[in-house]
């Protein structure tokens, strides 16, 4: 795992420094509250441009890295000055509200259409509940995920059992 940890590191400063950019810092940090086993935090006063207009940029960075190190296996996520990690924590927070609508009132909530990884990260973030299931649909732009409540199979309640 040390191996693939400082793959993802080297990788990373091969790649800033091939499109010229800098970088003061780049470190490998383990993130499971946010389920990432390994979290590549760049610190760069280039983060305009790493990050991009509502975080596309930085959304293909995080692609081209994965392409490259081709460990398919290996969870992780690229973060320019902390971008990510608030934006994880608001999907988590809005993730753990959704959880308790939907267990409240034993349904189901559609969620505005996200890109692939922050779909991954809602999947992630409640797939450790036993009262719910999450499910992506739809296609492209538009695909998002229906988090349901999971029907308890209760015995046999029929009428009769209520019968004085």
């Amino acid at each position: 795992m040390e191996e693939k940890s400082d793959r993802l590191v080297s990788v990373t400063k091969d790649l800033l420094s091939n499109l010229g950019l800098e970088a003061e810092d780049i470190r490998l940090e383990k993130r499971p509250e946010l389920g990432f086993e390994s979290w590549v935090s760049i610190k760069s006063r280039d983060s305009k441009t790493l990050i991009g207009q509502r975080g596309e940029t930085l959304r293909a960075l995080n692609y081209i890295i994965r392409q490259i190190v081709n460990q398919p296996e290996l969870f992780f996520v690229v973060d320019v000055n902390g971008y990510h990690r608030i934006n994880i924590e608001k999907l988590k927070q809005k993730s753990e509200i959704i959880a308790n609508r939907v267990k409240s009132f034993q349904s189901k909530m559609e969620l505005e259409p996200m890109s692939s990884f922050e779909r991954r990260c809602v999947h992630s973030f409640l797939s450790n509940d036993p009262e719910l299931a999450t499910e992506s649909i739809g296609r492209g732009s538009q695909r998002r995920i229906v988090v349901s409540y999971k029907n308890i199979d209760h015995t046999d309640q029929s009428q009769d059992a209520f019968d004085i």
